[in-house]
């Protein structure tokens, strides 16, 4: 019988174990990813705090994977506490936390094919995001809970074909936020809480982004639902959306050739 880490079959699926306890094969995450083979494979890493001074660097074609909220990387890092430029990479069941301001949890940069789920995603300030996207493709976030003191829960830039979908965001400035140049995404069955605005796309700066939908989100509260900030938004889907409690306008569409389908306002 295979031995079972916290849930996880070491035979069938943990190459590298990391345990802050020393159980594993290291108690430190960086030194795990190093230890995959070159093909890639998993890092599983045990309950614990883990604290990062550098940001992790991880490889294509490998899986970093959490106990859960029990699996707790700590960092006070204003870039985020990974680092990828690489592909097929599935961060899961982890627990992220900034311990300073205006920092992200996470920042992927020129990736594609990453899926990243059933995290958390706590702190990081005014400037901060849970998660930025910046120049990255076909990145697949969901089942993540974004809470407390993050300026966006997901904040993404020159990204294009991303699916985010099925996460809470909870006491958050702004939800989602598509800044620059962002086109052909999906964001879709979200259940948002926000400070100020649900989902924000647009930027004062010349930019573009087009082709995206907005289907079947719950947005509660905050001054704005779903905002699209200026003309350069363009063949915007938005609908299936559940928005209530807006203190400004539920949905406010500055952009160019939006389709509204029905959503329910409240």
């Amino acid at each position: 019988m295979a031995m079972s880490f916290g849930g996880v079959s070491k035979a069938k699926v943990a190459t590298v174990i990391v345990a802050a306890d020393g159980s594993g094969d290291t108690t430190d995450i960086q030194t795990g990813i190093n230890m995959l083979p070159a093909g890639g494979g998993v890092v599983y890493v045990k309950e614990g705090t883990y604290v990062l001074t550098v940001a992790l660097n991880l490889s294509s074609n490998m899986s970093l994977i959490g106990a859960g909220t029990s699996t707790v990387i700590n960092h006070a890092l204003a870039e985020g506490g990974f680092h990828t430029f690489s592909s097929n990479i599935i961060i899961d069941s982890l627990k992220v936390e900034v311990t300073a301001a205006n920092c992200h949890d996470i920042k992927l940069s020129g990736d594609s094919h990453i899926k990243l789920m059933n995290c958390e995603f706590n702190g990081g300030g005014f400037n901060g995001a849970g998660v930025f996207l910046a120049n990255c493709s076909n990145i697949t976030i969901s089942n993540n809970y974004f809470v407390n003191g993050i300026g966006a829960g997901i904040a993404i830039e020159n990204a294009n074909g991303n699916i985010i979908t099925g996460n809470i965001i909870d006491n958050i400035n702004t939800g989602i936020k598509y800044w620059i140049n962002n086109n052909d995404n999906i964001i879709s069955n979200n259940i948002i809480y926000p400070i100020i605005d649900g989902i924000l796309i647009g930027s004062w700066m010349v930019c573009s982004s087009n082709r995206n939908l907005i289907i079947g989100n719950k947005i509660i509260g905050g001054n704005r639902g779903i905002y699209l900030l200026d003309a350069e938004v363009e063949k915007t889907l938005i609908t299936g959306n559940i928005i209530t409690g807006s203190a400004t306008e539920a949905i406010t569409d500055n952009g160019t050739n939006t389709l509204l389908g029905t959503n329910i306002l409240a």
